[in-house]
């Protein structure tokens, strides 16, 4: 692409996204709070006065700076964390689309697939900083997303080489003997052994969850979320594995090798944290991990993969170590919320992974 027209696309893309950052900033305030929706008060208005702002008041950055950050009517201060998510949003849109549009060869489904994993990543991780908690409206729905997504867009965990490629291609002998056992009218018809397969996943994978949550949360409303969560990971798992016992050949598709790709990456980055928040509990007596923390990893999981996912929790905790030091020793608060550090480790690894692997490898450099 031309330098004048890759100027005019990174232009666009910083005031779309200014634009969506103000859409976002609607939904860090109204997603946790009871009585509002995202589409109701259909207006924005101040906190303090409940006056509804006209439309030059909400024009993304300008408005904020214009203000001088208070309400036009009762003087009141907004909050400059409208202005971060604004001038955020914008400039992850900008190195979005220089990753995925401007260098090299356009990716324009990823590029869609990570905007909206970002988008809800700046959501979850405000929400998490002001109020300690991790919505099911961007982690739980996005797990349900990633799924089909990894199947569509199979480019989101290309080239199929590393472990998941090498398990699958170590699989395949295996899968012809179990080829061999199916009866015949199935060994030709791969598409009717997924989808039969999927079918019979479904009622079982959420009845099962369902059932697990009344045993475990007697007096918490019923985990539907969830139960559609593992219905969907269910049918994922038992369509492609009957698929690649109907036809072996196609377990390194590339679609197949992407969607096992999403669920490993969903199990390494859910695991790590209950391993460590079971380990925490045990040696501090106390909640070390919100549960939260193990819906949003099972999202990064599925879209950084199992290696991406585990690298992320690293950078993570040496985000969060040093944030937490210093909030220590200038404001004696031991409590820090990990949520934005896990999104700021994992999309480092999604977006950058060659440049974590150098980096990865100077500090390993500092102790030989």
């Amino acid at each position: 692409m031309e330098a004048a027209p890759a100027s005019l696309v990174v232009v666009a893309a910083a005031l779309f996204g200014a634009t969506v950052g103000s859409f976002l900033n609607v939904c860090i305030y109204r997603m946790p709070r009871r009585g509002m929706t995202i589409s109701s008060p259909r207006r924005s208005h101040c906190p303090g006065c409940g006056f509804a702002l006209p439309w030059h008041d909400n024009i993304p950055l300008w408005s904020w700076i214009s203000l001088g950050g208070q309400c036009r009517s009762c003087r009141a201060p907004i909050s400059p964390r409208y202005l971060i998510v604004e001038a955020l949003t914008a400039t992850a849109f900008v190195l979005l689309v220089r990753r995925y549009l401007l260098d090299g060869p356009p990716q324009p489904l990823v590029f869609g697939a990570v905007l909206l994993l970002v988008a809800g990543c700046i959501v979850a991780s405000f929400i998490d900083q002001d109020l300690q908690f991790l919505p099911d409206e961007v982690t739980v729905r996005g797990m349900l997303a990633i799924l089909p997504a990894a199947v569509l867009i199979p480019d989101l965990h290309l080239p199929a080489r590393g472990w998941v490629a090498d398990g699958l291609a170590f699989l395949i002998p295996f899968l012809d003997r179990a080829r061999a056992v199916l009866p015949a009218f199935l060994r030709d018809k791969w598409a009717v052994s997924a989808a039969a397969a999927a079918l019979a996943a479904i009622p079982v994978c959420g009845w099962t969850y369902l059932s697990y949550w009344r045993w475990a949360h007697p007096k918490e409303p019923k985990g539907i979320a969830g139960g559609a969560l593992a219905s969907t990971i269910g049918c994922a798992v038992f369509g492609s594995a009957a698929v690649m016992i109907s036809k072996p050949e196609l377990a390194l598709h590339p679609r197949i090798h992407s969607l096992w790709c999403a669920l490993v990456g969903m199990a390494a980055g859910a695991g790590v944290i209950l391993a460590v928040g079971a380990i925490g509990r045990q040696v501090f007596r106390k909640e070390a991990m919100g549960f939260g923390d193990v819906k949003l990893m099972g999202l990064l999981g599925g879209f950084a993969g199992w290696g991406g996912v585990l690298s992320g929790f690293a950078l993570a905790c040496i985000l969060g170590s040093a944030v937490g030091i210093y909030r220590l020793i200038r404001h004696r608060s031991r409590y820090l919320p990990f949520g934005p550090y896990l999104v700021l480790g994992c999309l480092f690894t999604i977006l950058w992974p060659a440049a974590f692997t150098k980096m990865l490898g100077w500090y390993m450099g500092l102790f030989r």
